[in-house]
This record gives C-alpha cells, sequence and structure tokens, in this order.
C-alpha cells in the first residue's frame, strides 16, 4: 500500500482493526511516520492525521504534531480543523495559550456553519476570553448552535434563559432548553432540569421527576446529582428517608472531591445519622470541603475547632477556630461572622475587640441572624464597641420581636 494512503484507509476502520493495519502497513513495512504524511494533500487527510497525533490513535501522541497538521487543513478553509485548531490555542496544546488567535479560528469555522465553533465563540463572549464579555452576543452564538442540536449550546441557552443573562429572565425557556439538551443526554442539562422539579421552577413542583432525572445524571458520574440525590434520600423528598442510600450517593461525589458532598458526608458523621457517630471522621470531610473553600464546612471546622470535637485537644484550637470563622465570615457566610463576633467579644482566640465584634455582630444582623441582632441590640444599649444609643437598640429589638413573632 502506498503511503500517502495509510492514514486515509486507517481511519475507515474498527478500533480492533486499527492496531493490526498500524502493525502491518507502518511496523512491518518499515514506513516512517512521518514519511506516510508528506505526500497528503486533502484537507480532510491532513485533520485526521492531525487528529491521530492529538488523541495518540496509532502513532505516539504529540500536540506538536497536531497542531501542524491540523493549521494546513484549516489554512485550506476544512472547518473542523479550523475549530481544532482554536481548540488548541485555547487550551494552550502544542502552542502557547491565545484567547484572541483561538477566537479567530472559531469564527472561521463557523462562518461555514461548524456547530462546535459556533458554540465556543458563544462561551468566548460569555467569558469573556478573547474578546470583551457581551452576554447578548453569546445568547446568539448559543442559539444558532442549539438550534443546529448543540446539546451543550442547548444547555447553555437554557442557563442564559435562567438566570437572565443576555437575555431577559425566563423559567419556562429555561425549562424548554434544558429538557431538549436533557433529552439528548447532555448531563448537566439532566442535573438542572431535576433543580427545577425540585424546586417547582419554571414547571410544577415534582419530585418523582427531579428524582428520575437525578438519577439519569448521577448514573453518568454527574457530582451534582449524585450529591442531590443524596440528600432526596436524606431528607425524604419524593421517597422514603434512607440515611444509607443517602450516604452511598454522598460517598460517591465526596470521592471525586466535590465539595458539597464532603460536607454532608461529614455532617452524617457528626450526627450520626446512617453511620456511627465519629467526629474524627466528621473533620476529615469538613476539612476536605472547607479547603476547597465551601463556607459552610469552614464553619463546621471553626466550630469543631472551638469545642474540642474529632480534633486533638490543643490550646491552640480557639486559634484554629478563629481561622476557620473568618474565612467563613469574609465569604458572607452568616453564622460565621456572628461566631466570629463573639470571639471578639470573648477574646476565645483573639484580643478582645468590642469594635471588631460589633461590625461582625452588624453583618449578621442584617442578615436577620436572631443572635446576632441580639447581641447588636446590646452592643447599643450599653455602647460596647459603638457609642451608647437607647434609640437605636429599641428600634434592634423591635427587629427582633417582629421576627420571634414569623
Amino acid at each position: 500500500m502506498s503511503a500517502d494512503n495509510v492514514f486515509v484507509t486507517y481511519y475507515k476502520l474498527t478500533d480492533e482493526e486499527k492496531e493490526l493495519f498500524i502493525q502491518k502497513n507502518i511496523c512491518e513495512n518499515s514506513l516512517k511516520v512521518e514519511d506516510s504524511y508528506s505526500f497528503q494533500e486533502s484537507a480532510m487527510e491532513q485533520y485526521h492525521i492531525g487528529y491521530c497525533f492529538y488523541r495518540g490513535d496509532g502513532v505516539a501522541k504529540s500536540y506538536d504534531q497536531a497542531v501542524k497538521y491540523y493549521r494546513l487543513a484549516a489554512e485550506q478553509n476544512y472547518a473542523p480543523a479550523q475549530y481544532r485548531l482554536g481548540c488548541c490555542y485555547f487550551r494552550g496544546e502544542g502552542v502557547e495559550k491565545n484567547d484572541e488567535q483561538a477566537l479567530k479560528w472559531y469564527c472561521l469555522s463557523a462562518q461555514q456553519g461548524y456547530t462546535y465553533a459556533q458554540f465556543e465563540i458563544g462561551n468566548c463572549y460569555y467569558y469573556g476570553r478573547g474578546v470583551e464579555r457581551d452576554y447578548v452576543e453569546a445568547v446568539k452564538w448559543y442559539r444558532v448552535a442549539a438550534e443546529q442540536d448543540c446539546s451543550k449550546a442547548q444547555f447553555c441557552l437554557g442557563h442564559s434563559y435562567y438566570n437572565g443573562m443576555g437575555v431577559g429572565r425566563n423559567y419556562l425557556e429555561a425549562i424548554k432548553w434544558y429538557r431538549i439538551a436533557a433529552e439528548q443526554g447532555e448531563v448537566q442539562a439532566q442535573s438542572e432540569l431535576a433543580d427545577c422539579y425540585l424546586r417547582g421552577v419554571g414547571v410544577a413542583k415534582n419530585y418523582n421527576e427531579a428524582i428520575r432525572w437525578y438519577r439519569i445524571a448521577a448514573e453518568q458520574d454527574s457530582v451534582q446529582s449524585q450529591n442531590n440525590l443524596g440528600n432526596c434520600y436524606y431528607y425524604g423528598h419524593g421517597l422514603a428517608k434512607d440515611y444509607s442510600e443517602a450516604i452511598r450517593w454522598y460517598r460517591l461525589a465526596a470521592s471525586r472531591n466535590y465539595a458539597p458532598a464532603q460536607y454532608n458526608l461529614g455532617n452524617c458523621y457528626a450526627c450520626g445519622n446512617g453511620v456511627k457517630k465519629n467526629y474524627t471522621d466528621a473533620v476529615k470531610w469538613y476539612r476536605l470541603a472547607a479547603e476547597q473553600g465551601d463556607v459552610s464546612a469552614q464553619f463546621e471546622m471553626g466550630l469543631c475547632y472551638e469545642n474540642d470535637q474529632g480534633v486533638p485537644k490543643s490550646t491552640k484550637n480557639l486559634y484554629e477556630a478563629v481561622k476557620w470563622y473568618r474565612l467563613a465570615a469574609e465569604h458572607n457566610y452568616v453564622p460565621a461572622q456572628y461566631s466570629l463576633g463573639v470571639c471578639y467579644s470573648l477574646g476565645r482566640g483573639v484580643a478582645k475587640n468590642e469594635e471588631e465584634a460589633f461590625k461582625w455582630y452588624k453583618l449578621a444582623a442584617k442578615s436577620n441572624y436572631l443572635q446576632a441582632q441580639i447581641a447588636l441590640k446590646e452592643c447599643y444599649y450599653y455602647g460596647r464597641g459603638v457609642e451608647k444609643n437607647r434609640a437605636e437598640a429599641q428600634k434592634w429589638n423591635e427587629r427582633i420581636k417582629a421576627q420571634q413573632k414569623n
């Protein structure tokens, strides 16, 4: 077989036939890989050669070689190669990362109607990569690709409608596009559609439908849906409470480093729901989530250190508690703001500072956190950390009474 036909024939074979073909036509005939490409003239063939190099399919993986052949095909106006070359620029594979160059090649491909490129242009505008962020323009390109059955674009268009980004907020339209994408197997859309059914957003609340879509996505390894399906079992949404089954789904997602599931698993160990109560294991999972920035887990880490639960007893534990409270409080986690205020008020793990205590109480109180409102009222009444102001104390007292009635 002539060298210039090697990869044309190769790409017509099944995966099992490819390995035998490579052995016979390259290994046995001693054709050099580079020699077998030098005669290629067809842009399609050049593209396929590039794809072989990109995936390491029959040849040693090489992004540099992939880019070389993608570029040869792209410069002959072959849309799939233009798209792939754009992806290489976007990811910095075989070429220096360059968002502007990525967008250039996406646009050349999209002008020929290549759906994936149209979708990526939408992403470039949505995230401001290689171009100034423009949600309206993003929606335009998502719609073009979505109407050509690109499931990822359908999901993104639904997401745009859901959040009112680049288009007026419209939950019915969001549901429409989520459903179209979900029925094509788009996992993110399946998960979001399930959320909508669970909360009754854009569609009548329906736990059975929520669970059905969560399960479909969870069985495709969606960590978000695995965690949410665990929540359904934990709280009894649409099915009987089953802590053991909840833990099974939490653990699946937690093992893949999904912070909300790690936090939920930590709660199960802290409360003894579905497992034997074990604060050491609770702290293990809280810490994994907290180190990823999960504010609920950061707060729980603060509580564990403050109360010597699941951590070795140490005189430094209160300082650790303050550290974790502060991390959560600075990200507007209200219970942590109150707890940090208490630490400043009592001088626990930090130098006593009534002005700082007042600051954190006030932040939490504005979010209607009852304990913080009570503490803030006393600050105004007794002049702790703020000038004494009985009228202001009375205002907060009225807010407290109103909230307690509710």
